[in-house]
C-alpha cells in the first residue's frame, strides 16, 4: 500500500473521483494529490454492487503504468461513506496489453472483483464486484465487507447452504445468532486434522498436498479462541469444505436444522435472521480480520436474492459531549522516522505529565504493536485496555518493570495490588522490552521510560469489532504498586480509524481531593464530636458550670449540621467524578451511610418526648433512644471504614494510611476513656448541679432536651444522664 497512488471514489465526496497518494497505512497517510490526474471519473454505489470508472495517464503516480510487463495493482473498499480502516483489500500483479478501446483485457484478482481496461497514452478502467447468478432453485445473498457469496435453500425443517469465498483460506465459518459473535452458533469448515465424526476431504487444486478437512458445529461463547467451543452434538450434515487454488476459491457447504444450537432460523420474515461470517488463513480457527455480520431474510422461494440489511462492524464512535475534545486522523500522525503508523499523547489531569502511545495494527499477524513512552524516568509503566470508559477494572494490561526489564500481561480484577494478577500465560506476542532511554534514531526521538510490546487484537476489548478502545495508563516508582492520581490517565479512541472522542486524563485531582477532605472532616471530625457532645454531656456542666449545661445540645446540633453540609457536598462531587453509580464497595457503603445521615435529623425531630419529673420513660421513648444511638454509632463506624476504602480508591500515599490509623486510634481511645470516667467515676457536685435546675416545671414539660438534663443531673444514678443520648 505505502508508496502507491490510488483512484478513490467515496459517497462522502459527492461523486468526485480523486487521485490519492498513500504515504502510510493510517488514515492520515492517505492524502489527495495537489493535482487530480483522474478524468471521466464516476463512482456509482448500489445496493448489491458498486462501480468505479476512471481514466488516468500512464504516467500515473511515481512508477507509472507500463504495457506488456507486470504492474502492481492494489484494491480496497469499505462500508463507511468515507475512507477508513478496512478488511476488504488485496494486491495483484497484472500485465496490461496495449490495445484499442475495443480490444479489452480482463484482469481478475482474489477479491472477487473484475477490471476492464484499455491502454494507450491513458488507462481507462471500470472496476465492479463480480456477480454471477445463483444456481437454479436457490437464493443468493451477497455478504458485505468482502464476505463470501451465500447460496441457500430453506424448507420447514432444514437450511442447506453453500458459502463461496473467492480466495483460498484455511477455514471458513457461517453462523447464526442473536446479533454479534457471542451467543451465536456456527458451521466451521477447516483444513485441519480430521476428528471423530468429521467429514474428510482432499484439499483440491494443491498438487502434492494431502490434507483433511472438518465441518462441525461450534458454540461461540466469547470472542477469544478459548470461547469457540465445538458442540457436543454436531447438527451439521452433508458438510464439505474444499479449496481450489486454480480457481482461487474456498467453498463450504452444509445442511443444518432450523433449530440450530440456541438459534431458531425463520423463513420469509424480513431481516429476521442474524448471519455472521468469518475466515482465516491458518488451518485452525484463530484470530481473523475477515469477518462480518448482516440481518438477512431467508426466502423459502428459490428466486432472486433476498433483501439484506447491513449491520456495520466498524461504526463511527458516538461522541460524549462531556468526555473531552474530539480528534480526527490528522491528530494521530506518527512523527517522521517512527516505525509506527499512529501516535497520540495522553496527559494526566493532575500535573500535565504525559505518556506517548504509538501503535500499528498488523492485520496479517492479528496483533497490535505498541510503544509507550513516559516523559519521566519511572520504575514501572503500564498500558491497559478496559471494558468501561476510564475505569481500571476490569481490564487487560501490559506492564513493563525497569528493575528486571520485563514486559508481562496482567488481568486487572480490583483496584488494589492483589487485584493486579499476571495472566495465566503471557499474552505479549513478541518479546517486549522495557528501558530508560535518551532520544536516538532507534526510538525516533523518544525519551524517558519506554516499553514496547505486541499483543493479539483479542487482548484489546472492542478492537476486533472496529469499535472504540478504552486505554488506561499508570506508572510509579519501584515495582508495581499503588500510585497517585497524577500518575494515571485514560484515553478513548478508535485505534482502527483514529477517529473518535478522546477522554483525557483519569480523575480530576482537585475534585478527588476535595471529596476526600470533606468526607474526612464530616465523618472523622464533626460526627464524632457531635456524638461525644451527647455521650459526654456531664463534661459541659463540670467544665462550663451549671448555667451552661444545655450547651451539649447546641454543640450536638451544630456539629451534626456541619457534618451533613460537608458530606452532602462531597457526595455531589462523587457523582461528578464517577462514570458509573454504586458499582463497588466504597460507593455502595458511602450511599448507605449518607442515607442514615440524612434520616437522623428527621429521626430526632419526631422523637417521643420524655414525661414529667419522676415518671419513667415510655417504651416508645426507650426504643427511639436505642434506634437513634444505634444508627449514629453504626453510621460513623461504617463511614470510617469507607474512608479507608476511599484511600484505596485514590491510591493514597502510605503516610495517609499511617495518619488515618493514628488519628482513629487516638480519638477512639480518648472517647472511651472519657466515657468510662463519667460513667463510673465522676459523681459531680450534686449541690452545684441541683442549683441549675429551673423551677418552672411546666416549661420543661414540653422540652425533652432540657427535661433530660434535669432528670439526668438530679437523679440518684449517673447512668441516667445517658438515657436520651
Amino acid at each position: 500500500m505505502v508508496g502507491s497512488n490510488a483512484v478513490i471514489g467515496q459517497v462522502s465526496a459527492n461523486g468526485l473521483v480523486q487521485e490519492y497518494a498513500l504515504t502510510s497505512k493510517s488514515n492520515s497517510g492517505i492524502l489527495p494529490t495537489d493535482t487530480n490526474s483522474v478524468t471521466d471519473g464516476v463512482f456509482a454505489p448500489g445496493d448489491d454492487s458498486s462501480a468505479l470508472t476512471f481514466t488516468i495517464p500512464v504516467t500515473f503516480g511515481e512508477v507509472g503504468i507500463k504495457a506488456g510487463v507486470e504492474n502492481n495493482i492494489i484494491w480496497a473498499y469499505g462500508g463507511a461513506e468515507s475512507i477508513s480502516y478496512h478488511d476488504a483489500r488485496d494486491e495483484n500483479t497484472v500485465v496490461l496489453t496495449l490495445s484499442t478501446a475495443t480490444d479489452d483485457t480482463a484482469v481478475s484478482n482474489t477479491a472477487s472483483s473484475t477490471a476492464e481496461s484499455s491502454l494507450s497514452d491513458t488507462l481507462t478502467s471500470t472496476a465492479v464486484p463480480a456477480q454471477t447468478d445463483s444456481p437454479a432453485g436457490t437464493n443468493r445473498i451477497v455478504l458485505d465487507n468482502g464476505g463470501p457469496l451465500f447460496d441457500y435453500t430453506i424448507n420447514d425443517t432444514h437450511l442447506t447452504g453453500t458459502a463461496t469465498l473467492p480466495q483460498v483460506v484455511g477455514w471458513l465459518a457461517i453462523g447464526f445468532g442473536p446479533g454479534g459473535m457471542v451467543g451465536s452458533t456456527a458451521v466451521v469448515g477447516q483444513a485441519g486434522p480430521a476428528e471423530s465424526g468429521s467429514v474428510s476431504r482432499r484439499r483440491q487444486g494443491q498438487t502434492g498436498v494431502e490434507g483433511t478437512s472438518t465441518v462441525s458445529q461450534y458454540n461461540l461463547t466469547t470472542k477469544r479462541e478459548a470461547g469457540v467451543v465445538q458442540s457436543d452434538v454436531n447438527g451439521v450434515s452433508d458438510g464439505n469444505f474444499a479449496t481450489d487454488a486454480d480457481a482461487a476459491s474456498t467453498v463450504l457447504s452444509f445442511t443444518i436444522p432450523l433449530q440450530f444450537g440456541t438459534t431458531n432460523l425463520v423463513a420469509d420474515t424480513a431481516s429476521a435472521n442474524n448471519l455472521i461470517w468469518a475466515y482465516g488463513e491458518g488451518d485452525t480457527i484463530a484470530y481473523h480480520d475477515g469477518r462480518g455480520e448482516q440481518a438477512v431474510t431467508l426466502s423459502s422461494a428459490g428466486t432472486e436474492a433476498p433483501s439484506t440489511v447491513n449491520i456495520p462492524t466498524t461504526e463511527e464512535p458516538i461522541a460524549d459531549p462531556s468526555a473531552g475534545s474530539a480528534i480526527n486522523s490528522s491528530d494521530c500522525t506518527a512523527p517522521s522516522g517512527s516505525v509506527y503508523d499512529s501516535q497520540i499523547t495522553m496527559a494526566s489531569a493532575g500535573n500535565g505529565l504525559s505518556v506517548t502511545f504509538a501503535w500499528t495494527l498488523d492485520s496479517n499477524a492479528g496483533t497490535l504493536n505498541v510503544q509507550a513512552v513516559s516523559e519521566s524516568s519511572v520504575g514501572w509503566l503500564g498500558i491497559g485496555f478496559g471494558e468501561t470508559v476510564g475505569e481500571m477494572v476490569p481490564a487487560n494490561a501490559v506492564v513493563g518493570q525497569m528493575s528486571d526489564q520485563s514486559v508481562v500481561s496482567y488481568a486487572l480484577l480490583a483496584q488494589s495490588q492483589n487485584g493486579v494478577q499476571p495472566t495465566t500465560s503471557n499474552e505479549v506476542v513478541a518479546d517486549g522490552s522495557a528501558s530508560i532511554a535518551s532520544a536516538d534514531s532507534s526510538n525516533a526521538g523518544a525519551t524517558g521510560t519506554i516499553i514496547t510490546f505486541s499483543v493479539p487484537v483479542s487482548f484489546v476489548p472492542g478492537l476486533e469489532d472496529g469499535g472504540e478502545t478504552y486505554i488506561i495508563w499508570a506508572r510509579g516508582s519501584g515495582d508495581i504498586a499503588q500510585h497517585s492520581p497524577k500518575d494515571q490517565g485514560s484515553y478513548t479512541i478508535n485505534l482502527s480509524t483514529c477517529v473518535g472522542q478522546v477522554t483525557s486524563g483519569g480523575f480530576d485531582t482537585a475534585l478527588l481531593h476535595s471529596h476526600g477532605i470533606m468526607m474526612a472532616l464530616a465523618w472523622m471530625l464533626f460526627v464524632p464530636l457531635a456524638i461525644s457532645a451527647s455521650a459526654l454531656r456531664p463534661a459541659y456542666t463540670q467544665v462550663l458550670g451549671p448555667n451552661k449545661s444545655m450547651w451539649w445540645f447546641h454543640s450536638h446540633r451544630l456539629f451534626n449540621t456541619l457534618a451533613i453540609l460537608l458530606a452532602t457536598a462531597a457526595f455531589v462531587v462523587a457523582f461528578w467524578l464517577s462514570t458509573e453509580d454504586f458499582v463497588n464497595t466504597h460507593q455502595k457503603l458511602g450511599l448507605a451511610v449518607m442515607i442514615i445521615m440524612w434520616l437522623q435529623p428527621l429521626n430526632a425531630f419526631i422523637r417521643p418526648h420524655i414525661r414529667a419529673n419522676g415518671e419513667k420513660r415510655s417504651t416508645l421513648r426507650i426504643l427511639w433512644e436505642v434506634l437513634h444511638r444505634a444508627l449514629g454509632y453504626g453510621a460513623v463506624s461504617m463511614a470510617i471504614v469507607n474512608v479507608y476504602l476511599g484511600l484505596d480508591e485514590a491510591f493514597a500515599d502510605d503516610w495517609l494510611y499511617i495518619a488515618f490509623g493514628v488519628y482513629v486510634g487516638v480519638f477512639v481511645a480518648t472517647f472511651l476513656a472519657m466515657y468510662a470516667y463519667y460513667l463510673f467515676f465522676y459523681k459531680g457536685d450534686s449541690k452545684l448541679m441541683n442549683s441549675s435546675i429551673p423551677q418552672d416545671r411546666n416549661t420543661l414539660e414540653h422540652n425533652s432536651v432540657e427535661q433530660s438534663i434535669v432528670e439526668g443531673v438530679s437523679g440518684p444514678k449517673v447512668e441516667s444522664m445517658y438515657a436520651d443520648m
